[in-house]
């Protein structure tokens, strides 16, 4: 008897589950492609580097919408249980609430465990190579000069090509830097131009040409028969050097702070849907199914708060789900005594 509930009641969640996951991961979806496409902007790349891009978020977006599906699953179960009057029928039989959360116990775990190694471990390691794609794609772009068009930039200098000749060869050169606080600006002519990529390192060798620095003291020219403009790409800057590294990066970065508290509530919130869940329980006689609306604002009100508090304070954010747990758990004992 306890075996065949269990199995009835883990089947009626995953007819739950897989029709809210794909709702939510398509929505998470179609924003991951609205991102990428606004880092792409400036940069070619086909379907298949774009998918790429898109696998490296996709640990990330799992950890938004799994706990969040799951939750969602289990209180319109709780929700489904009581308008069917199924949840009556086993309250009479002498079933508790907790007899019937126990089969997703194992479930909630398995997941939680899930989400710790894809957020801790996996996700890291999926965001530095997907920069790494896309920094080697922005240093190509450099790399990639055309022709007669101007507000090319090569680092901090202003790029204009007369003509291209061959392979990353160009002739009638003009490289501009200067802004409005700096004292000097400078301003070079060359007749032919090499580009080189160095492992990252971007080296543009200038023969034949002039270089003027412009001051307060007036201008100054220099003619040269061969100069080197460095520029390391994005590329070189990028390092990985494993998970602990990482998330230690945690104590002075705030983006890394902020990826390590929402993977970290991610596993609390698995769990503490449990008993959250119980909410969703209600008298088909005098209550209506308000399950939907009961996920959406426990969701919100769980991670609204602690996500303000680790923006603010850092691992201070982790106060704030004990006090959602008592309140909520508070709230279905209140309205489970009625049963």
């Amino acid at each position: 008897m306890r075996g065949a509930l269990d199995r009835y009641l883990l089947s009626q969640f995953w007819v739950g589950f897989f029709p809210l996951f794909g709702a939510l991961f398509l929505i998470a979806t179609m924003v991951s492609f609205v991102q990428l496409s606004a880092m792409t902007a400036v940069v070619k790349i086909s379907f298949d580097e774009m998918f790429l891009l898109y696998l490296g978020q996709l640990p990330q977006l799992l950890l938004y919408v799994l706990p969040i599906a799951f939750f969602a699953a289990l209180i319109t179960e709780t929700s489904r249980l009581s308008g069917d009057l199924e949840l009556i029928a086993l309250f009479s039989l002498k079933a508790d609430i907790w007899r019937i959360m126990r089969p997703f116990i194992p479930l909630a775990i398995a997941m939680a465990l899930g989400l710790l190694i894809l957020g801790l471990s996996v996700a890291p390691k999926a965001q530095y190579l997907q920069k790494a794609l896309l920094f080697s794609k922005q240093d190509d772009a450099q790399i990639n000069i055309r022709s007669g068009e101007f507000g090319q930039k090569f680092g901090d200098w202003l790029l204009f090509v007369g003509a291209k000749e061959g392979d990353d060869k160009y002739r009638d050169i003009a490289l501009y830097s200067g802004s409005s606080d700096q004292d000097s600006k400078f301003f070079v002519l060359a007749k032919s131009a090499d580009m080189i990529n160095d492992r990252g390192l971007l080296k543009l060798t200038l023969r034949d040409g002039r270089g003027y620095e412009m001051g307060d003291e007036g201008i100054r020219q220099i003619d040269y028969k061969a100069m080197i403009v460095n520029e390391s790409g994005r590329i070189r800057s990028l390092e990985y050097s494993g998970v602990i590294d990482h998330w230690l990066k945690a104590k002075t970065s705030r983006v890394t702070a902020r990826e390590l508290v929402w993977a970290i509530l991610a596993v609390i919130f698995t769990i503490a849907s449990l008993p959250a869940a119980t909410i969703g329980v209600y008298s088909p006689r005098f209550g209506k199914n308000r399950s939907g609306a009961q996920a959406l604002i426990l969701t919100v009100l769980f991670y609204a708060p602690a996500m303000v508090i680790g923006d603010r304070f850092g691992a201070y954010a982790f106060i704030a789900p004990p006090i959602w747990l008592g309140i909520v758990v508070w709230l279905a004992k209140r309205r489970l005594k009625h049963f």
